[in-house]
């Protein structure tokens, strides 16, 4: 609204992105732009503003900063990869960089080890701060754990699980 009033009290042309709902409650990113006509004495008459969805254009804006930040991570890996003394080390560098492409708080990475059960290679800090057990018992509770819930979809599915998945 503010970008309305200035129009009319600047003379200058207002521009503004926002996002508008749609009738079927879902939203859509516009921008519209603006200009106040005045008469021939110079006194305000009114506002015309063109309005135009950009909501394909915004949201391939932001796939391509996912993207972008993916790539960054997968960077960040390697290169931790081939600096790290040990696996514990890669699993937190990938566990971070996960967190931080989909903006979660907190995150796991398990593996499956030879009995096919799942250890636990690395947890966020987060958890750890609201574990009443202590970490020293949680982290032993953590390793050969029977797959079950939304551990075992990854077995089942046979591919990688993301519940803040970035791209859907």
């Amino acid at each position: 609204l503010d970008t309305f009033r200035n129009v009319s009290i600047s003379k200058k042309p207002g521009y503004v992105e926002y996002r508008a709902k749609k009738s079927d409650g879902s939203y859509l990113w516009v921008e519209s732009t603006g200009k106040a006509i005045y008469d021939t004495l110079g006194n305000f008459k009114s506002i015309v503003f063109v309005t135009r969805d950009t909501d394909e254009r915004k949201t391939a804006e932001e796939q391509i900063k996912i993207k972008n930040r993916t790539l960054k991570g997968i960077n960040k890996i390697f290169e931790k990869s081939l600096t790290a003394e040990n696996e514990s080390e890669v699993a937190r560098s990938s566990l971070e960089v996960c967190e931080e492409i989909t903006r979660s708080k907190f995150g796991l990475i398990f593996e499956i080890n030879s009995k096919g059960n799942l250890d636990t290679l690395s947890i966020s800090d987060p958890g750890w701060d609201e574990c009443s057990m202590g970490e020293e018992k949680s982290r032993a509770l953590l390793h050969d754990m029977k797959e079950h819930g939304l551990y075992g979809k990854v077995t089942v599915d046979g591919k990688s699980f993301f519940t803040n998945d970035p791209y859907n």
